[in-house]
């Protein structure tokens, strides 16, 4: 015995292929009804459909049947297949959207954009400190009333300028810490809580606060910088100027050049709230510890204070959500253990054309 297709499968089936046409024989009803159930049904499809239209007739001496046509037209920016779409069900994950160079763009259908909006917002500090340039996501939803309940909701980002830019300007900050690299080890290879060191004393002494750039996120915290630079590894690595998001990429890049396993963390300076501050986390043989540059870059001197501590330290200054990284509970590789290394190894060191002003500064700051 034969079964006929629903004309709702029927609607789904061509939806989900993109066809332009779809034809309705014998529907009881609407076929607006038709298309209203194969939402309801398969509610992905709202993420292809930008409109329909519908021409027919209906048959019969009482009309209860007719048959349709219905043309489909498509959104320019439809996902390629149903299966890239993702359908929110009260349960939409931020983390979905975390991808290895940069946040995932994504579309959902789902009933209650303003509930991903709260989610994304709650997790934003943690996506700024995840890719570098990063300024905001954007939600753009479209919906087609009395159809169907659900919205397709489009999470995109925007950054601190156009994307081909912020790749040059990363691909110029990569280019710059090997050269750097180059200057401060010349044929030497310290342990790696050495170089740490050396990409900390370098910015510290190397790299200017950049005030102005400061005084423009705190003013206009809702637009992208200006001038970019100072936000990236570009300011401190090329320009030799930052501020503290600036500054802790460039040590994130100079640490990735040593591969050496760095993150950027966001949070605040207890004693300066009006705008989000940002510095490091590094592994060293499986522990982590805490480096904040910027206060060396802002002041005289090389701050060790902010060179290698744990949590418990930097509670002291610094305020973060301790949920969103790992625990820092190394002590070892603080700067005292530092000098007394470089006090017995640093001369071969220097001998194999390592930067001396670099290596031993003349104004340790504790």
């Amino acid at each position: 015995m034969a079964f006929q297709t629903k004309p709702e499968d029927l609607v789904i089936a061509a939806v989900s292929a993109k066809e332009p046409t779809v034809i309705l024989n014998n529907v009881i009803g609407s076929a607006e009804g038709v298309i209203k159930r194969a939402l309801a049904k398969e509610r992905r499809l709202l993420a292809f459909v930008s409109g329909y239209s519908i021409s027919g007739t209906k048959k019969g001496l009482v009309g209860l049947a007719g048959d349709y046509e219905v043309t489909f037209s498509y959104a320019e920016d439809a996902p390629e297949n149903i299966g890239d779409v993702v359908l929110d069900n009260h349960d939409f994950d931020p983390e979905s959207v975390l991808g290895t160079d940069e946040p995932k763009k994504l579309v959902i259908v789902g009933s209650d954009p303003n509930e991903i909006h709260r989610k994304l917002s709650d997790r934003l500090f943690y996506f700024l400190a995840r890719y570098e340039g990063l300024f905001g996501y954007e939600l753009n939803t479209t919906q087609f009333q009395g159809i169907s309940p659900d919205y397709r909701i489009d999470i995109g980002y925007s950054y601190f300028a156009p994307l081909a830019q912020m790749r040059t300007y990363m691909s110029k900050a990569s280019f710059a810490a090997k050269g750097i690299w180059r200057k401060l080890l010349g044929r030497s290879n310290p342990p790696a809580f050495v170089k740490a060191f050396l990409a900390f004393s370098y910015l510290n002494q190397c790299c200017g606060y950049d005030d102005d750039a400061f005084d423009d996120a705190v003013d206009n915290p809702k637009a992208p910088p200006a001038g970019p630079g100072p936000g990236l590894a570009y300011g401190p690595l090329v320009e030799n100027r930052g501020i503290c998001g600036g500054i802790a990429w460039a040590y994130k890049r100079l640490m990735d050049e040593a591969g050496i396993p760095c993150q950027c963390v966001s949070g605040y300076l207890t004693a300066d709230t009006r705008a989000a501050h940002a510095w490091n986390l590094v592994r060293i043989e499986g522990q982590y510890y805490h480096v904040d540059a910027t206060p060396g870059v802002k002041n005289d001197g090389v701050l060790v204070e902010y060179f290698m501590r744990s949590d418990n330290e930097f509670r002291k200054h610094h305020s973060w959500d301790e949920a969103l990284y790992p625990r820092a509970t190394g002590m070892r590789y603080q700067y005292d253990f530092v000098e007394d290394f470089l006090a017995d190894h640093g001369g071969d060191y220097l001998d194999d054309g390592a930067d001396d002003a670099i290596m031993f500064p003349e104004n340790i700051v504790d």
